[in-house]
């Protein structure tokens, strides 16, 4: 009897790591005749719960039965699923199809580029694109400290693409401008940067970022712009460098990481083209995650989609 008992824990009981927890011989007895369930023992003995595709999702009940057309039925409940084999929740593609899917996303970038290398039709892709960068968006650290820069950019079509009616009309160049305004906070030390589409770059938007997500006590360096230069009431040290005096760098004083990051950016943003306002956010979050994971391998961050995609898609 404990020795199928053993086998029976062996095969239903796993923690995180893999490693096989056994049951004791009086529990795995009252287990098997239905007298203690082995979730509750385990939540009991702060154990991992068991985490499989067979659980219930009305009720995360693990003991469950196969059926017709490869549903399953619950034993406690008594509702019938069908278990998903995918990934992601709405798009037919398992881990394997996903992989191969952002191996082809991270080289090639455009829909066009992947579909020639994939097997899924544009409308998947477009939809496997949509959901990558959304997770993208949610991978970025929450707080910056240490030494930083900050600095604001504007994106929007080129003015010799406009229509001859706004180019008559005009529109000015920098602060003031029709353009959608990014603001960038980079850490040097780790060599990250944040980015945020905002409204206006007024003092009580940019401030409020700043507070949120750059740790007090650190440094920031900035241009002239007057509102970085209140920033030492709020309990940063701050120092700029002033561009209308031609003055771009003295020593460590400088924002020319943040200005090379608004380098690359443009000129990726200008390889896709055809960007929705609306969609902005989201291309701008692709490529602030592909420039703070420019280190990894292509596995690496393969992998680390994978986990993310595992979390947002469920």
């Amino acid at each position: 009897m404990f020795f199928i008992g053993q086998t029976y824990a062996q095969r239903r009981i796993q923690n995180t790591k893999g490693k096989v927890n056994i049951l004791p011989p009086a529990i795995v007895v009252l287990c098997l005749c239905g007298a203690v369930d082995v979730e509750w023992w385990r939540i009991v003995n702060n154990l991992p719960p068991i985490m499989s595709r067979h659980h219930c999702p009305y009720c995360v009940y693990a003991h469950t039965w196969s059926v017709r057309r490869h549903a399953r039925k619950c034993t406690r409940c008594r509702r019938e699923w069908v278990p998903s084999r995918y990934l992601v929740h709405g798009v037919r593609a398992d881990e394997r199809a996903w992989k191969v899917f952002l191996t082809c996303f991270l080289r090639y970038r455009t829909v066009e580029g992947v579909r020639l290398h994939t097997h899924q039709s544009r409308p998947t892709i477009l939809k496997m694109s949509a959901l990558v960068r959304t997770a993208m968006a949610d991978d970025v650290p929450e707080v910056l400290q240490g030494t930083v820069e900050v600095d604001e950019t504007y994106i929007g079509p080129q003015w010799r693409n406009r229509r001859w009616v706004e180019r008559k009309r005009g529109t000015k160049k920098g602060r003031g401008t029709e353009k959608q305004a990014v603001f960038g906070i980079r850490e040097r030390a780790r060599g990250i940067v944040r980015t945020f589409l905002v409204p206006n770059v007024q003092k009580r938007t940019l401030m409020a970022l700043m507070l949120r997500h750059i740790e007090r006590g650190s440094t920031i360096y900035s241009d002239a712009y007057q509102l970085y230069q209140e920033t030492p009431k709020e309990g940063y040290v701050h120092d700029f460098v002033d561009h209308k005096q031609h003055e771009y760098g003295r020593g460590d004083v400088h924002s020319n990481g943040m200005e090379g990051f608004w380098g690359v950016l443009k000129r990726r943003l200008k390889t896709t083209g055809g960007i929705k306002r609306d969609r902005l956010s989201v291309y701008v979050a692709e490529e602030t995650w592909r420039y703070n994971n420019r280190t990894l391998s292509e596995t690496e961050k393969i992998n680390r989609l994978i986990t993310f995609l595992k979390v947002f898609g469920g």
